[in-house]
């Protein structure tokens, strides 16, 4: 359809521009879809005449069936757009049983006057546009079929435009999670875009029949109420693909985004063209999400089925392997930890309508962790001069990990009988995958590319045992990588991947110098990253050492070695930005600087909505407990419950990606502040889970601060025996590694705990250990702390130089310290040792 786009057409009030698409009344544009523009400018060309329904369908949908249902629709558009208080029909008369006929006279204006009058157009368009719509929602589509199964279609298809067009920089699209919460209810676009502050709504339905695929789409303008475009697809069941890009492509060209060669790349980047492997991996994550031994085992099934549908299908391959190491090395949560997590405020009043699709929300999740951790590693393989893990890659991987899972059931005889797995022989889910799939040996550069990449995912997963065995042939700890016949990017890889690793084990463990022993690593990648040239590959690795240098309680060090990353990192590492940023804020907040932790955290807010649940878990996480740090006796009820929000959202987001070490964390720190909040009990049940979590995953250091939340469970309930032997467990626990910030923390409640029971010399000796540990640290306000137990518990025995030097001491925290509450505590001390009152 060519003829005449070089022209305008003016009738009325309007000008139409065949060149541009673009109807303008007065100079100002008129929004309008595609396809209705599209029937107007063929109703235009033969104004006064009869259009026959036949030929407006071949010319506006040109080469496609669609049924006269479309047509109308379009004409209603038409109408409701042009019209001057009447119904429109005084531009567009319907000719029964014919078609239609545009009634206004039409004024068609010479192309060298339509250049020049669309170019000024243009302009004037594109700068409206595109300043009036950078802010866009897309609802969840609703499922329009009877079957419940559905919805994975219907929120696989919203899933997936919401990812494609949140990968153009010029527009901003709303998350998952902000848009879930209107699942299930009635839609009102232009109400539901005014609460969430964008320009434009896309709502859709979907509707499955007989293997055709039903989609209807309305792109909405919130400012007005106006539909932006819309239109209906009528596909086979396999073009579900090819709709949602058609969709989010026909949304940026209906919103005037102007799109460069790669813009375009990842508005329909997709992970497999078949549909069917698409649908078996999702049913893999849904079992997968169970985490149960069970459930993992039916997980294996559709992994398989996906890889035999597509064996180029990366996503399935990972997922497979993760069922084996999971498997292999039991990380999976004891049977009595419930997997349920409480709704939050905002979906509470749907659940009870919404079950099943609460239920698919975990999956969800978890792809989006999928696809955006293919993104980060392919980042890290194109630096290194490589590209992303090839299906004999990963198919080496699968046939290590099954070994793995095979090792383990045969080392374990018990397995049989407890969990009711019979003879591996029988079970064709346990065997290799179909000969047809290309099975070539990996080079050795292929194969260590792969193994790091599986392991890190492991250790993001806090599965650390499988992250080990996975790089058992290269590496084991304590010891160096071999390095032998391996290329310098690969070895860089293996040095940072098992320095990393290092470091989470070392921690966990408690080994000693394992702080140590992961420095050496990461500083031997660092430089050969930047003998390479690998400039972020080096800064991913310096972050890891500067948390290293965090572990071990150098907080200045840990803080400079992070922030000198940062300052070189590329603007665009938004994932290594934001990592860098929460960890900083750590940092910061440990060594009592709340100000700098909250303004770091300020800086990540801006970033989560763009990485996912790679980042957003750990900031909600962080956002919680410095909340819960910041917070007065008097102001600790104010922040309650947003603290108790973000502790919900990193609790759920975990448990979505499977980090069960990461959701314990958050179960501990949520029970450490419903305890600050004297709801004792329910501190106790978050607290147990923890503790049940970390028994399981053998992590000291983590067992140690649930062992010290307890500790102040039972000082709240007098419980002071109790208290005693829990916090001795404690520091125990920590006495043999390298973390000295915590262990003076837990040393701070250990003294506490004995002078409630009247055993004040020992106290004494551990509140001074305590207070020289944190000083050593940097951690100010740790050692403040230390100091305040002692004056509060045991003012009365301290000598006149003791006092003296407390005071001293106390001055020099009063100056520094930026926690409300510790300064409160230490004006309260500093008069009872002076016996005067400070301002």
């Amino acid at each position: 359809m060519t003829e005449g786009h070089e022209f305008l057409y003016e009738f009325g009030p309007y000008t139409l521009d065949g060149r541009e698409r673009v109807l303008m009344r007065e100079g100002r544009p008129v929004p309008l879809a595609p396809k209705a523009l599209e029937t107007l400018l063929v109703l235009i060309r033969s104004s006064g005449h009869i259009v026959e329904k036949d030929q407006l369908m071949s010319e506006v949908w040109p080469s496609t069936y669609v049924e006269e249902a479309n047509l109308t629709q379009n004409i209603s558009i038409l109408r409701k757009v042009l019209s001057d208080g009447s119904n429109g029909s005084r531009y567009i008369e319907t000719v029964p049983r014919r078609g239609y006929r545009f009634m206004i006279a039409v004024r068609k204006t010479s192309e060298d006057a339509a250049s020049r009058t669309a170019s000024k157009n243009s302009e004037n368009f594109d700068a409206q546009r595109v300043k009036a719509y950078r802010f866009l929602a897309v609802l969840p589509f609703a499922n329009a079929s009877a079957d419940g199964e559905m919805e994975y279609l219907s929120d696989g298809i919203t899933e997936s435009i919401i990812n494609s067009l949140s990968q153009l920089p010029q527009l901003r699209v709303m998350s998952r999670n902000a848009v879930f919460r209107y699942k299930g209810r009635e839609v009102d676009a232009q109400r539901i875009g005014r609460e969430l502050g964008v320009d434009a709504v896309l709502v859709g339905r979907v509707h499955l029949v007989d293997n055709r695929l039903l989609i209807s789409t309305e792109l909405v303008d919130v400012a007005n109420g106006w539909q932006l475009w819309g239109d209906n697809y009528d596909r086979g069941s396999k073009a579900i693909f090819d709709v949602q890009d058609e969709i989010a492509k026909q949304i940026s060209a209906t919103l005037r985004l102007r799109l460069t060669g790669e813009d375009e790349q990842r508005l329909t980047k997709r992970y497999t063209e078949s549909a069917e492997a698409y649908q078996a991996y999702l049913q893999g994550r849904y079992h997968w999400s169970t985490f149960t031994r069970n459930g993992l085992e039916q997980a294996t099934t559709f992994f398989r089925q996906a890889i035999e549908l597509d064996p180029n299908y990366a996503l399935s391959y990972a997922g497979i392997v993760d069922c084996y190491l999971r498997l292999a090395t039991n990380y999976i949560p004891p049977v009595e930890i419930s997997l349920e997590t409480p709704p939050s405020k905002e979906r509470g009043a749907q659940v009870a309508a919404s079950t099943e699709a609460e239920a698919l929300e975990p999956v969800k999740m978890r792809y989006k962790w999928d696809w955006t951790g293919v993104e980060r590693e392919l980042k890290r393989a194109t630096e290194l001069k490589s590209s992303y893990p090839a299906a004999h890659q990963w198919h080496a991987a699968y046939l290590f990990s099954l070994n793995l899972f095979r090792e383990e059931l045969a080392d374990d005889a018990k397995n049989e009988k407890s969990h009711g797995i019979p003879n591996l022989k029988q079970r064709s889910d346990f065997e290799p995958l179909v000969s047809q799939i290309q099975t070539a040996n990996p080079t050795p550069a292929e194969e260590i590319q792969v193994f790091c990449t599986v392991a890190r995912e492991q250790m993001e997963a806090g599965n650390y045992e499988g992250a080990c065995r996975m790089l058992k042939n290269w590496w084991s700890l304590g010891d160096r990588p071999k390095v032998e016949g391996l290329s310098s990017y690969s070895a860089g890889d293996l040095f940072f991947t098992a320095g990393s690793l290092t470091g989470w084990i070392a921690s966990a463990r408690q080994i000693p110098a394992g702080q140590k022993h992961a420095e050496a690593l990461l500083n031997c990648s660092i430089g050969i990253f930047e003998h390479l040239g690998a400039r972020t590959r080096s800064c991913e690795a310096q972050i890891e050492l500067g948390y290293c240098y965090y572990r071990e309680g150098f907080f200045d060090l840990a803080r400079i070695t992070m922030t000198n990353a940062l300052g070189v990192l590329p603007h665009d590492e938004f994932e290594l930005r934001g990592l860098a940023l929460i960890r900083l804020a750590i940092v910061d907040r440990q060594a009592g600087r709340f100000d700098d932790s909250v303004k770091r955290l300020q800086q990540t807010a801006a970033i989560v909505e763009l990485v996912g649940p790679w980042i957003s878990g750990r900031y909600h996480q962080e956002l919680a407990t410095t909340l819960k740090d910041l917070g007065t006796d008097d102001t600790l009820n104010q922040h309650r419950d947003e603290a108790q929000e973000h502790y919900r959202k990193a609790l759920y987001e975990f448990k979505a990606v499977g980090n069960h070490r990461y959701a314990a964390v958050v179960e501990n720190n949520h029970g450490y502040l419903l305890l600050a909040l004297g709801d004792l009990e329910s501190a106790a049940a978050h607290l147990s889970q923890a503790r049940s979590l970390f028994d399981g995953f053998r992590d000291k250091v983590c067992c140690a601060h649930v062992d010290e939340s307890l500790a102040r469970l039972y000082l709240a309930a007098n419980q002071f025996d109790d208290a005693a032997t829990v916090i001795a467990q404690a520091v125990r626990n920590l006495e043999a590694g390298g973390h000295e910030a915590f262990l003076a923390e837990i040393l701070t409640t250990q003294g506490m705990i004995l002078c409630r029971l009247g055993r004040h010399r020992e106290a004494k000796r551990v509140l001074e250990r305590a207070n020289q540990l944190a000083e050593r640290c940097g951690d100010t306000d740790g050692a403040g702390r230390a100091l305040l137990v002692l004056v509060e518990e045991m003012c009365d025995m301290l000598g006149i130089d003791e006092k003296a030097e407390a005071a001293a001491q106390l001055h020099k925290l009063l100056e520094g310290s930026q926690h409300a509450a510790t300064l409160e505590r230490l004006r309260r001390s500093l008069q009872r040792v002076t016996g005067k009152k400070e301002p």
